[in-house]
């Protein structure tokens, strides 16, 4: 099935979007010229890979769509300069002024008609404060925008990393219970044999009962994870899309990483810090200019803060991944240790299966841990590349 038949989201934009931009942008956001034919199959086949999202916020997220409408809308609307917005912004409190119907106090709805007409007035006295202080432009908007695209292309990515450590975890609470119902079962035994008291078996069934609670949560956090990535993606809540692996963590991206280095180019790409230079430039009044220069400032210590921080949480993100790496294959060498034992009888099986388990369960960590870390460096390139956290 092609995207175009899962899509509901977006239909009530889809009048608004054929009048602007013609038929075929009745589901996707741009024209069928816009990109490939090999490109527009990727995005509209059933299955997501982590290299698509971008493409499928841009083309079917729906408040990226309704974005796209408002800023053609706006720029209709307003125009493109402050002053354009500006005057706007006058010339509709103008128009209110001088529809204005002021009663006479003997008219029978005197009062009703006078509280229309100061409420107009007040409107009006908004828009004119309005346009004296505007500091927006179409550059403005169009930057406001492509920040929340960009913010919600990181979103899926965060989501999409969410859901494989979903899964993770249904694994693990899985096997987290194989090793309750064996302790219970154990716990059983010895109670049975005069070794164990009630409280112990009580015990045991408590911590199976909440190993049971912690995997039914599991899959219902990653049912309402998996519904709000596809959402945002274009598909339906109850469809059942494909959903691709996470890229393998490239460690020397991590050695390549430079925050003295690459704090210029964080600067430059900031979306909050272009969108209050670019007000700055718009500012009307000095108390305005002031208020902006204080932003400004802060922005750029948060920036450059914010990107020593990201680097050195995917520093501890290695450091956490190699000590699980380290961790797991000790839980091997112990788990064919027991296989070795159990095979001679010097071993039991109940020691056996908890070496297993604790092996698996180790293993699922390193695998959570890998995740933890590849999100660690997309987390720095988003920083870098416009989204790093300035207000």
């Amino acid at each position: 099935m092609k995207k175009s038949d899962k899509i509901f989201l977006s239909l009530l934009l889809t009048v608004s979007l054929t009048a602007v931009t013609g038929a075929e942008a009745a589901y996707a956001s741009s024209p069928e010229f816009a990109r490939t034919a090999e490109e527009w199959a990727l995005l509209q086949d059933n299955r997501m890979d982590y290299s698509e999202l971008e493409g499928l916020v841009q083309e079917y997220n729906p408040t990226v769509q309704q974005n796209q409408f408002d800023y053609r809308q706006f720029r209709e609307d307003y125009g493109d300069k402050k002053e354009d917005v500006s005057q706007s912004y006058r010339d509709l409190a103008e128009e209110l002024l001088n529809d204005i119907d002021y009663p006479d106090v003997s008219d029978a709805d005197y009062a009703t008609r006078m509280t229309a007409a100061l409420s107009s007035e007040a409107q009006a006295k908004n828009l004119q404060a309005t346009a004296d202080k505007n500091e927006e432009d179409s550059e403005t908007k169009r930057l406001t925008y492509e920040m929340a695209e960009k913010t919600l292309v990181r979103t899926a990515q965060n989501n999409m990393i969410a859901y494989h450590t979903g899964l993770l975890d249904i694994s693990k609470y899985g096997r987290a219970r194989d090793q309750t119902a064996l302790l219970l079962s154990l716990a059983q035994a010895k109670k049975n044999a005069g070794t164990a008291t009630d409280v112990d078996v009580l015990t045991a069934q408590q911590n199976d009962l909440t190993a049971e609670q912690n995997s039914q949560k599991a899959q219902s956090d990653l049912s309402e994870t998996k519904q709000k990535l596809q959402i945002m993606l274009g598909w339906g809540a109850d469809a059942s899309p494909e959903i691709g692996d996470i890229p393998e963590p490239d460690l020397t991206r991590i050695d390549r990483m430079n925050p003295a280095a690459d704090t210029e180019k964080a600067l430059a790409n900031n979306y909050t810090l272009k969108i209050n230079l670019k007000k700055l430039q718009n500012a009307n009044s000095q108390s305005q200019k002031d208020t902006l220069n204080s932003a400004i400032a802060d922005n750029r210590s948060k920036i450059a803060a914010g990107l020593v921080t990201a680097c050195q949480n995917a520093v501890n993100a290695r450091t956490n991944y190699s000590a699980l790496e380290a961790a797991s294959q000790l839980k091997h060498i112990a788990l064919q240790q027991t296989a070795d034992k159990y095979s001679i009888g010097s071993a039991s099986r109940i020691e056996y299966d908890q070496a297993q388990i604790a092996s698996d369960l180790s293993d699922m960590a390193l695998e959570e841990a890998k995740l933890t870390l590849f999100e660690s460096m997309e987390a720095y390139d988003w920083n870098v590349n416009g989204l790093s956290d300035a207000s």
